[in-house]
């Protein structure tokens, strides 16, 4: 969040499961999303379906790879764990421009 914050941009949140989380983001639709592939235990992709529904662009923070991603998010950025801190600032800052 702290990531985020610094560079000016904001935060929805924070939750304290998915649920909450996927919620909101359909309520309220963000500018960008940044997604792990795995929240309490299970898959997001559904979520990041949703997303890129509603126009939404994401980048998936995760411990996969790539290759699992379906053909929906095969443009999406990608960031394999551990990520440095500049990775992930450039994938959102690209994913919205």
């Amino acid at each position: 969040m702290v990531l985020v914050t610094g560079e000016g941009g904001s935060v929805l949140g924070p939750f304290a499961s998915a649920y909450p989380a996927f919620h909101a983001s359909m309520t309220k639709p963000p500018t960008v999303a940044l997604l792990d592939l795995d929240l309490d235990g299970r898959p997001c992709l559904r979520w990041a379906d949703a997303l890129v529904s509603l126009g939404v662009p994401i980048v998936l923070l995760t411990g996969y790879e790539p290759d699992i991603a379906p053909s929906l998010h095969a443009g999406a950025a990608w960031i394999t764990n551990p990520a440095c801190v500049d990775d992930v600032l450039k994938a959102l800052s690209a994913a919205v421009a």
